[in-house]
């Protein structure tokens, strides 16, 4: 079984949560999972958080303040695909990305972002792939030479009960 590091910069409430969950929920009955919390941000509102520690139970790792941490977690299990829920740019410390993007890596780095604000110019840390959630981030980061793929989370909607 293939194994699978996903790292949210955090998951608290929001779509990136919830796009977390479903990929977790999609992917956990064909790879082994391990999600990464890098960042615990509140404990409020985070139905998502709790429903991937269920699923993933000791798989589940929030990060302690030493974010350095997570370096170790990857140096000694063996990695097929690195999930990168952000950017790296975007809440990681530099050291830890420049240690986990180094170019004699042996696992395939996939990015996706959850922002609609364009990075371009900041964009310093590069996967073998991006997954992109929107085609308005093709928009904004095709021109970088990183292969991509668009995967749109499938909204619900609900009928709301009118009453006349």
């Amino acid at each position: 079984m293939k194994n699978i590091l996903i790292i949210a910069s955090h998951l608290s409430t929001g779509g990136a949560p919830q796009f977390t969950l479903k990929k977790i929920e999609l992917l956990l009955n064909e790879y082994n999972i391990i999600c990464v919390e890098y960042a615990f941000l509140s404990g409020d509102f985070v139905v998502q958080r709790n429903k991937i520690k269920k699923l993933l139970g000791s798989n589940f790792i929030s990060l302690p303040d030493d974010k350095s941490s997570i370096l170790n977690l990857i140096k000694y299990k063996q990695y097929d695909t690195i999930f990168m829920e952000e950017f790296p740019e975007n809440f990681m410390d530099d050291s830890i990305a420049k240690e986990i993007y180094k170019n004699d890596r042996t696992y395939k780095i996939i990015e996706t972002t959850h922002s609609s604000i364009n990075h371009f110019g900041e964009k310093r840390w590069f996967p073998d792939k991006f997954s992109f959630v929107s085609d308005y981030s093709v928009k904004m980061y095709c021109n970088l030479g990183v292969d991509y793929e668009v995967i749109e989370y499938p909204i619900d909607k609900k009928r709301k009960n009118r009453q006349v």
